[in-house]
């Protein structure tokens, strides 16, 4: 009863994740009971805290919460600490978790798919509402069409949609309906839409680039069916259309190609100084060097509650944009450096920073074989790029997801290991 109770909250993580963080909140607390109630609980935590999967993410943790001893702004630093705790509980809890196995995946992955497709959905019946009241169509588009879902992010929902297209297939024995070829194709085409909606740039180029990768794999290999390599080249074919017929995702794309490199010379600006999202990330990766160097702090950190008033002292520094009093808002005040290898490492210095590429690495080194192998990998490389130009496991939608998703495929590669052991 328990461990059935574990499996359905295991799938409710990710799905409640799609929706808002204070559900998310309450399905973790539930999960926690539910493994806490399972039985022989000390000898699963000694197992749990053996195995080698687990510690990239105890390193990293326990290195963020060391530099809370020179953190000045502690009530901050303590903030960051609790909203990155899922780093540990979560890969210890599945750890300990014995409900955990080899079809864990597709239960999590059809849980994601089913948050993905519900809450899009609403997203697009609350944008509809919008139109029909205001007329204005940006509200389908970027941050505005993820507003109903407790303010979703455009690239965080970007993230979701298109790690449930990649984990569709493989999580198709997870239920009935996923089985159904018409129920897939339907769900790939709506997720495909989303992300068009959602205009994320990057997450459109690795659409795109797995779309195409289908379409290679179904023409090299004969035994799959003859429609195969036209369904997945309709696929390319639409979404590239859709990414320039439609204006508002064709006009960043264009932002991009007209990027000023030549701001990111400049020592001082002022507020109609022209940056697009690539300008302004590389602008905030070299005010990231500059505070590392101008206080020596490779080695420790600013520590963890410092990174943010350092990056705002640096943004007034420079007289970036911090906002106008008549209008009411900040700026760029309160930014993050929109790339979490930097991030950490003004939080915390290069041990961290060692830490998160060591989570990496292992993440890579298990990697599950047979079908869920290929589309965890694109998931790796997703993340991978997603940390580059955000800051990733620096609020709830980002850790508990990428930690939630890690671990489990984590774990089942231990059992992988384990089955291949005895046989």
């Amino acid at each position: 009863m328990v461990q059935k109770a574990s499996q359905w909250l295991l799938a409710g993580i990710p799905f409640s994740l799609c929706f808002s963080q204070r559900l998310n909140g309450m399905v973790l607390l539930l999960y926690l009971l539910a493994v806490i109630l399972q039985p022989d609980l000390p000898g699963r935590f000694r197992r749990a805290v053996r195995l080698r999967w687990v510690y990239p993410f105890a390193a990293l943790y326990a290195l963020q919460a060391i530099s809370l001893l020179w953190t000045a702004d502690l009530h901050h630093g303590l903030d960051v600490l609790t909203t990155k705790s899922a780093l540990l509980a979560l890969p210890v809890l599945i750890a300990m978790d014995g409900s955990v196995d080899g079809s864990s995946p597709g239960k999590a992955a059809a849980g994601l798919t089913a948050g993905c497709l519900l809450g899009l959905g609403w997203c697009l019946i609350y944008a509809g509402n919008g139109y029909l009241a205001s007329g204005e169509p940006a509200i389908f588009f970027y941050h505005s069409l993820g507003r109903p879902l407790n303010q979703f992010n455009a690239l965080y929902f970007s993230f979701y949609l298109f790690a449930a297209l990649l984990f569709l297939k493989p999580a198709s024995g997870a239920h009935k309906i996923l089985e159904t070829k018409a129920f897939r194709s339907g769900a790939v085409l709506f997720l495909a839409a989303g992300l068009l909606l959602l205009s994320s740039r990057l997450f459109l180029l690795l659409a795109v680039g797995f779309f195409l990768f289908k379409l290679a794999e179904s023409l090299l290999n004969k035994g799959m069916p003859g429609l195969q390599p036209l369904v997945w080249m309709v696929l390319v074919l639409s979404l590239a259309a859709g990414i320039w017929f439609t204006g508002f995702s064709r006009e960043r794309f264009s932002q991009v190609w007209h990027s000023n490199f030549g701001v990111l010379e400049q020592e001082r600006f002022s507020w109609d100084t022209p940056f697009n999202g690539l300008t302004l990330r590389l602008l905030f990766l070299r005010l990231g060097l500059e505070t590392l160097e101008d206080h020596g702090a490779w080695l420790t950190g600013e520590g963890i509650g410092d990174a943010r008033s350092e990056m705002n002292r640096m943004i007034v520094d420079h007289n970036l944009y911090h906002g106008n009093p008549y209008r009411g808002d900040t700026g760029y005040l309160g930014y993050n450096f929109h790339n979490q290898f930097m991030e950490l490492t003004v939080q915390s210095g290069l041990p961290a920073l060692a830490a998160w590429i060591w989570l990496l690495v292992m993440a890579w080194r298990s990697a599950p074989s047979g079908d869920w192998r290929l589309p965890f990998l694109f998931f790796l490389v997703a993340l991978i790029l997603f940390a580059l130009i955000e800051g990733v496991i620096e609020r709830q939608r980002g850790v508990v997801f990428i930690a939630f998703f890690l671990s489990v495929f984590m774990k089942i590669d231990r059992y992988a290991d384990q089955a291949r052991s005895n046989t």
